[in-house]
């Protein structure tokens, strides 16, 4: 070792962003592979360096185990009491060394010192990196790497614009997929998004990935349909809800339609929107609203008394499970279902769509109604 290996450990330490420390074990490791292959057997080998004048020595060791366990490696190991001989006050787990004479630079195998110092380099790398994402709070994601370019992982990173938009963000998040229109349902915190037959594929992605992966970003339940779809959901939808306001406003469908078209999809909406919004609708005088408003009213009080009585039924175990309230018990109760099983036997699906709790809700409701099933 000389000056000039220090300027190439200086050199390759600015090049690679790794700690000049870091490049010097590299060459020390380097330097006792080489002995050791020279020495043969499973000797073990230290070399040490001075970072300041670049000569080296090494040491030949030997790793200090109990009497009674005897030796495994006797080329690299000694029993306690041989070596409390040489070093009275030495412990198990300590080492013995001995310094032998080093090898030449130049008796090293170029290639396999070159192989060992640059492998050594890209550990260091790759555990600084591993330090510097650490540090910064983040997250670790395993995969599996399916492309190598020239040793290099070829990794895909999508990066997704934020907007404080919902539908905004999800749309960034399908790209892409060309987006035609999206339905935003605040309640079940859900969106339907329309997209084109050339589209479909590009948005659902191979086993649902594309859409599972935008849900789990924004946050959102993302259901992925044609346009066609799209007009038969709404058509099924908005039949329901005209049912709803013939059945329980008394009015005709006539009527209904009219309210569905001005945007009311709820009973709740009927009763309780501001008095003016409602006299904007054509045809609607003063004493139509209220009639209206106190029939919706009627109704929603008339199903919130069966509502509770059909609570009733809910058995107590799966009141006091952790995470339900009094609103979603009743919603679960209006679905049948009544039991701490009942509630355990759905799929998540079925509880978000029957309470409009988020996916992740359902599951950790789902799995605390299971937690019986193995105590």
């Amino acid at each position: 070792m000389n000056r000039e290996m220090l300027m190439l450990v200086d050199a390759i330490s600015r090049e690679k962003s790794v700690d000049r420390d870091v490049v010097f074990a590299a060459v020390e490791s380097a330097l006792a592979s080489a002995t050791k292959k020279l020495h043969g057997g499973e000797v073990d080998i230290r070399v040490a360096i001075n970072q300041d004048t670049g000569e080296y020595e090494t040491f030949r060791r030997w790793h200090v185990v109990p009497d009674e366990a005897g030796l495994q490696i006797p080329d690299a190991e000694i029993l306690l009491f041989e070596a409390k001989e040489q070093i009275p006050d030495i412990e198990v787990d300590d080492h013995i060394e001995e310094g032998m004479e080093s090898v030449p630079i130049g008796r090293i195998g170029a290639q396999a010192a070159k192989q060992v110092i640059l492998q050594k380099i890209r550990d260091a790398e790759r555990e600084q990196l591993l330090n510097d994402f650490l540090s910064r709070g983040e997250k670790i994601f395993v995969g599996t790497v399916k492309r190598l370019d020239k040793g290099d992982v070829i990794k895909r990173v999508d990066i997704v614009l934020w907007s404080e938009d919902p539908a905004q963000f999800v749309i960034g998040a399908l790209a892409p997929a060309n987006v035609q229109s999206i339905v935003v349902d605040e309640e079940k915190h859900a969106m339907d998004v329309v997209v084109d037959e050339e589209n479909l594929a590009i948005a659902i992605g191979r086993g649902g990935q594309n859409v599972r992966l935008a849900s789990e970003l924004t946050g959102w339940r993302i259901n992925i349909m044609t346009a066609e779809e799209s007009a038969a959901k709404q058509a099924e939808e908005s039949g329901s809800i005209r049912k709803l306001f013939v059945e329980k406003l008394d009015v005709d469908a006539e009527v209904a339609d009219l309210l569905i078209d001005e945007g009311f999809t709820s009973l709740e909406e009927v009763a309780y929107v501001p008095l003016q919004e409602m006299l904007e609708i054509e045809g609607f005088d003063e004493d139509t609203v209220s009639e209206l408003r106190n029939r919706a009213k009627d109704a929603l009080l008339t199903m919130e008394i069966a509502r509770e009585e059909k609570v009733d039924e809910v058995s107590q175990d799966l009141r006091d499970l952790e995470g339900l309230n009094h609103d979603v018990i009743g919603k679960l109760a209006d679905g049948g279902i009544h039991t701490r099983d009942d509630l355990a036997d759905l799929a998540v699906d079925e509880l978000v769509e029957m309470t409009g709790v988020d996916e992740a809700q359902a599951k950790a409701l789902i799995m605390k109604a299971r937690e019986h099933w193995f105590n």
